[in-house]
């Protein structure tokens, strides 16, 4: 097998440490390659930046970022590629410096079929509880799944540090699935279901420590169209504000929406063809 690697297999990769930006590029158009990246530029400061393509078949990629800025952009066609990657915040060693917290940005493509794509968006922990008012990171995705048979899973923000969360997704293709928890201050979604027969699963949670005047809400807006398309949105913590939006206009798409806080609890739907949505508003579970 290491040998059919060696020979059908190609990996590119270029990395470049320049005075102001950390970068690497990599391109897998072979079979059962492995790539394992990892970046760290905390101290400098400096923005790392990931380029990655995969369009061979069972390839892999590990990717791990630590900065104030950090970006990746995959697009991952072939068949049965996967990737993992990791993007962290490095707010800790900044607090106090007047920092307005660290970013994280990824754009995910998934052209290809049976593909998997896996992204965290945290917050780097130096120690075991954050500082009474830590500096805001910012976590943002956007994804899209054009192929049929793709996976994509997103984990944004991290219990306690307030992070910002904004996700958008667009499943142009047929049977793929999508899972995306947010977990921040604010959590913004966009899903739209253009296929048919794809899942969506959607999990915004908010976190207020200090229960003070900052809005902490989680909004969610989602399209429907084409055919068989099911929708899963729950929004929970003590945020200030819940908003969830629902546009159907299709034939068998589902959407169910559950909303549980002790505040304003919004939900706007509107259908047009012959679909179905549920909706759930509660105080408590």
């Amino acid at each position: 097998m290491k040998k059919l690697s060696l020979i059908l297999g190609m990996v590119l990769a270029v990395s470049m440490v320049m005075a102001q930006t950390v970068k690497t590029t990599i391109g897998q158009y072979g079979v059962r390659n492995e790539a394992n990246v990892t970046q760290e530029a905390c101290l400098s400061g400096c923005p790392t930046i990931i380029m990655a393509v995969q369009t061979g078949s069972w390839n892999v990629l590990n990717t791990s970022q630590t900065g104030m800025d950090n970006y990746i952009e995959l697009r991952q066609g072939g068949v049965q590629n996967e990737a993992n990657m990791e993007q962290l915040t490095c707010d800790i060693a900044w607090e106090g410096s007047g920092s307005t917290g660290g970013k994280n940005t990824a754009d995910i493509y998934q052209t290809g079929t049976y593909g998997e794509a896996n992204l965290s968006q945290m917050e780097k922990v130096d120690v075991v509880e954050p500082p009474a008012n830590p500096d805001l990171s910012t976590n943002v995705a956007r994804a899209s799944q054009s192929g049929n048979d793709n996976t994509y899973n997103l984990d944004q923000g991290r219990r306690t540090w307030k992070p910002t969360n904004f996700s958008t997704l667009a499943q142009t293709g047929n049977r793929n699935m999508a899972d995306i928890d947010q977990f921040g201050a604010t959590n913004y979604s966009d899903i739209k279901q253009y296929g048919m027969y794809n899942d969506a699963f959607l999990d915004q949670h908010n976190y207020n420590p200090t229960n003070g005047s900052v809005p902490w809400w989680s909004k969610s807006y989602s399209t429907q169209v084409n055919k068989g398309n099911f929708l899963d949105v729950y929004q929970h913590g003590n945020a200030n504000l819940q908003y969830a939006e629902s546009t159907q206009n299709g034939n068998a798409n589902e959407t169910d929406i559950k909303q549980v806080s002790m505040q304003t609890q919004l939900v706007a739907a509107v259908q047009y063809g012959t679909d179905i949505i549920n909706i759930t508003q509660i105080d408590q579970e």
